[in-house]
């Protein structure tokens, strides 16, 4: 190993300490972060502790990783509720703005205008909703 790359795995290492965080390992049951274990469920993650399912079905990696981060270091569990309860606000809103969506460019607006009309602005305000609820999240995970 050379010298820039020890010094530059010094200051990685470093910062994760100042900052503590653990790094995430990959292994063949999914993601661990010291004893949490992040398993994969289709587009979900799930997060584990002893094999017990603490947190099912987060949308976000980045949530997922961070309540790892906090469960492991032992960390305020209001916490990691508060960005549970945020993630899964954010997933609600995606849904809906996706169903929206989707009823958007099936119907057609020569036969009913006033329906597509009110498609049209039922699938902006969700999705508008949808952009909040992630600021809230991102938030909450810098400020954790």
């Amino acid at each position: 190993m050379t010298d820039i790359s020890r010094r530059f795995e010094q200051i990685v290492n470093d910062y994760y300490r100042k900052h503590k965080v653990i790094l995430p390992v990959k292994t063949t049951e999914g993601i661990l972060v010291g004893d949490i274990l992040i398993r994969s469920h289709g587009s979900f993650k799930n997060i584990e502790k002893n094999g017990e399912i603490k947190y099912p079905n987060i949308f976000l990696n980045e949530v997922a990783v961070k309540i790892a981060n906090l469960m492991s270091q032992r960390l305020s569990l209001q916490s990691c509720d508060q960005l549970y309860q945020a993630d899964q606000d954010y997933g609600k809103w995606l849904v809906e703005w996706q169903n929206f969506k989707t009823k958007l460019q099936r119907s057609d607006p020569a036969k009913d205008s006033d329906r597509y009309e009110i498609l049209s602005l039922k699938c902006a305000e969700s999705k508008l909703r949808t952009e909040i609820a992630k600021k809230r999240v991102t938030s909450l995970i810098g400020s954790k």
